[in-house]
């Protein structure tokens, strides 16, 4: 285990397996070069919106990234109703949060949403992961039961950012 781990481990009085958050930690790096090549080192959802909308005008992406989509929806939209997972999203109070709620509630309980749609709602929720994690909401305690969350939200960064490079379309 290395000196970083041991350190989490004694700081939080936990026992973390390095194999078990190592994917909580990757999604900070690939958050990183999302971030970086694709929002031009500025990342927010009025950013993201407009620069999906600018790509999916061009381009129409491989049908893999919306799994991703029915992964999230299960996981937050049950028997047709938001369910008490969404809550852990921890949308705040205030605008443009709201908005951003709003528009996610509404992709959700579509039954037939358009891919823009999706996949912008796949960004709506891996961006308030990020906002959690980085900003001390997500309870690090709890990361290990949340690996499956991480491992999707990486792999869907990941095939993102394949089909940005497949087009010669990531930004420096």
């Amino acid at each position: 285990m290395s000196n970083e781990n041991n350190w989490l481990n004694v700081f939080l009085g936990l026992e973390f397996s390095s194999q078990k958050i190592e994917s909580a930690k990757n999604f900070v790096l690939f958050w990183s070069l999302f971030e970086r090549y694709f929002c031009n080192k500025y990342a927010n959802l009025k950013i993201i919106e407009e620069k999906l909308n600018e790509l999916l005008n061009s381009y129409k992406l491989p049908n893999s990234v919306f799994f991703y989509y029915c992964f999230f929806r299960n996981r937050y939209f049950t028997n047709g109703e938001i369910n008490t997972h969404f809550q852990s999203l921890n949308f705040r109070d205030r605008n443009p949060d709201l908005r951003y709620k709003e528009r996610l509630i509404e992709i959700l309980e579509k039954e037939q949403p358009s891919d823009n749609d999706k996949l912008f709602a796949c960004f709506i929720i891996i961006y308030r992961y990020r906002n959690n994690l980085f900003h001390g909401s997500k309870n690090i305690a709890r990361l290990e039961g949340q690996i499956e969350i991480f491992e999707k939200s990486n792999q869907f960064l990941q095939e993102f950012l394949d089909f940005l490079k497949s087009k010669n379309k990531l930004r420096s």
